[in-house]
C-alpha cells in the first residue's frame, strides 16, 4: 500500500525526516556535493548507511526501524537523494 506518494509509510517517513530536519538536511547535502565531486550516484545501500548513520538506535525519532530487514524502499530513498544531488548544490 503507498503513502503519500511514497512506496509505504516507512519511506515516507525517514525521507520526511531527513529532507525536513535542518541538520541532517544539511549533512545530506554535504553528502551529495562530495558524490557529485567523484561522479557517483546514490544507490540503496549508500542511502540505507547515511539513515542508519544519521538517526540514534538505527530508527526515526517517532520509531520506525531503519535497519536491514526493514520496510524501508532504500532505492526510493536513494531516487530521492539523487533528485538533490542533480540539483544545482552550491
Amino acid at each position: 500500500m503507498s503513502y503519500n506518494g511514497w512506496k509505504n509509510y516507512e519511506t515516507w517517513n525517514t525521507v520526511l525526516w531527513i529532507l525536513n530536519y535542518e541538520g541532517l538536511y544539511e549533512q545530506l547535502t554535504v553528502k551529495c556535493r562530495r558524490i557529485k565531486n567523484v561522479e557517483m550516484r546514490w544507490d540503496a545501500g549508500m542511502a540505507m548507511l547515511f539513515c542508519n548513520d544519521a538517526f540514534l538506535d538505527n530508527a526515526t525519532p517517532d520509531g520506525v526501524n531503519l535497519e536491514k530487514g526493514s520496510v524501508v524502499d532504500w532505492d526510493e530513498v536513494a531516487n530521492c537523494f539523487n533528485e538533490i544531488l542533480d540539483e544545482d548544490l552550491q
